[in-house]
């Protein structure tokens, strides 16, 4: 078998060489095993169906889900609700969305029947109930998002805004260049607030 010049290479084409011939450590992904905790209705999470999951300053995590609203402390869940005793009553069953309000250390929770409550991530409890019925069995809670002192409430009906200042609601429509296009109930899905403090509603 006949060598090649060694002369004749290139010096890109020796170190070629080279780095393939020598020994080199794995650069490839490390495998690493996690371990997995299954949290279930036996360990009294109130049901499967979650929506939404946020955590608060405190480090609690706090799950909204169809049959009511859970905090988990890391080893058990407590739950509020529609039917719960004290101050752990809900204004509805079906938690639709949970806003994790740092500033004044309180979780927002919109039923999609009920209404907003706010409960004190200090003391656990709920310490405001505002009853969103309109007497539409139609009009549901659907999204929410929160700029300053007002939360802004996506329903089947339309968007509202809470003055969480004033505590005061009110039915926003629906603008074009300063021209209302839709003071008809209209579907607001999902909401959400940019960085210029702009409110955008996805609507049907």
């Amino acid at each position: 078998m006949k060598l090649p010049n060694p002369k004749r290479w290139s010096g890109t084409k020796l170190l070629l060489a080279i780095l393939f011939i020598l020994p080199m450590p794995g650069i490839c992904q490390q495998v690493s095993e996690k371990v997995l905790t299954k949290y279930t209705q036996a360990n009294n999470l109130s049901s499967y169906n979650i929506r939404k999951i946020v955590q608060d300053r405190q480090g609690f995590i706090w799950i909204a889900t169809q049959d009511g609203l859970n905090r988990f402390d890391g080893n058990q869940f407590e739950i509020f609700r529609k039917n719960a005793t004290g101050n752990k009553a809900l204004l509805g069953v079906d938690i639709r969305d949970i806003i994790a309000d740092t500033a004044n250390d309180l979780v927002w929770v919109l039923s999609g029947e009920g209404g907003l409550n706010a409960i004190s991530c200090i003391t656990g409890s709920v310490v405001r109930s505002v009853p969103m019925q309109s007497g539409d069995n139609e009009d549901w809670n659907i999204s929410m998002t929160m700029v300053n002192a007002h939360i802004w409430i996506g329903s089947f009906k339309g968007v509202k805004v809470y003055d969480i200042t004033n505590n005061r609601m009110q039915q926003v429509p629906v603008v074009n260049q300063f021209t209302i296009i839709r003071d008809e109930p209209f579907e607001a899905r999902h909401n959400f607030s940019d960085a210029r403090g702009n409110i955008w509603a996805c609507i049907t």
